[in-house]
């Protein structure tokens, strides 16, 4: 990996503090609407500046004063070729312990175009972008006690890329960053379940997950980990969280089961389940809010 670039990393400005700041569903299912239009062909690695730009455009209404959060890197794929990658970092200040961290990501990248059809990737991955993006607007009037980052990774698609560059050339030690919740294919689902993968390599965090789960009206599973799942119905390597993993953080991974949808030009917004959305974006919401509350006393 080419490391020329040093991470650029922003903080949010905490202003206009309010606690009755909550998730907007309308504006979730906009945002989705937008990045997963033919308008923005994909969203392929190297060729994804339009969904970039409505990421920074969204996020500079939540803070114009900062105009640039974009870390530029190099990667090289199979052949040799060299590609670029563009992720896309905030951070909103702690309250009590602002030198310790939670990781909150979601990769932007698709597919593209191929053979003339558009992948949209409605659910791979602008749900997670989408939540992801909601959850920053949530968080910055609504600080944690520790300080939160949120990734838009890049080139998740081409081998975890974006969350490679994050974890090699980290924008705050490895040692402060507490956990990492990462959101891929969250938003199309007719059965109302998620499954949460992350407590059978890190069991210290089956505690803190409990009171939320059980509060929670979706139906939430924990399978695709431990050694009863082989290949690619092991899901500890599929997606940025892996990268997490790797350097001992601890993680947990929200995501749907595959669907006809997966990695197919018709995973479109029509088939996105709006309502399942915006409650796994709540559930991310008040997972954070626990772990916040309980890291400290995790063993």
């Amino acid at each position: 990996m080419h490391r020329t670039i040093p991470l650029l990393i922003f903080t949010l400005l905490l202003t206009n503090f309010s606690l009755s700041a909550q998730l907007d569903q309308t504006r979730l299912a906009k945002d989705l609407k937008i990045l997963a239009s033919d308008e923005y062909g994909g969203r392929p690695t190297g060729d994804n500046e339009k969904a970039r730009n409505y990421l920074l455009d969204q996020l500079e209404d939540v803070a114009p004063i900062y105009a640039g959060k974009v870390d530029t890197f190099g990667f090289m794929d199979r052949l040799k070729q060299v590609h670029k990658g563009y992720n896309v970092v905030v951070q909103v200040k702690g309250t009590r312990f602002p030198e310790q961290y939670i990781v909150l990501s979601a990769h932007y990248d698709h597919l593209g175009e191929r053979d003339g059809k558009i992948y949209n990737g409605a659910d791979d991955n602008a749900s997670g972008t989408t939540a992801l993006l909601e959850l920053v607007r949530y968080f910055k009037d609504n600080p944690a006690r520790h300080s939160l980052i949120f990734a838009f990774f890049d080139a998740e698609e081409r081998g975890l890329r974006g969350a490679d560059r994050f974890t090699e050339d980290p924008p705050v030690p490895l040692e402060q960053i507490k956990v990492n919740l990462n959101m891929d294919m969250v938003g199309r689902n007719d059965d109302n379940t998620i499954n949460i993968c992350g407590t059978y390599q890190f069991p210290e965090l089956t505690k803190p997950l409990k009171k939320v789960i059980r509060k929670s009206d979706l139906i939430i599973t924990k399978k695709h980990e431990g050694p009863e799942y082989k290949g690619s119905d092991n899901w500890t390597g599929s997606s940025d969280h892996a990268r997490f993993a790797k350097k001992d953080i601890p993680y947990l991974y929200f995501g749907v089961e595959d669907h006809p949808g997966y990695h197919q030009p018709s995973d479109d917004y029509e088939f996105i389940n709006l309502g399942f959305l915006y409650q796994v974006t709540q559930l991310v919401q008040q997972t954070t809010e626990r772990l916040d509350r309980k890291i400290r006393k995790m063993k």
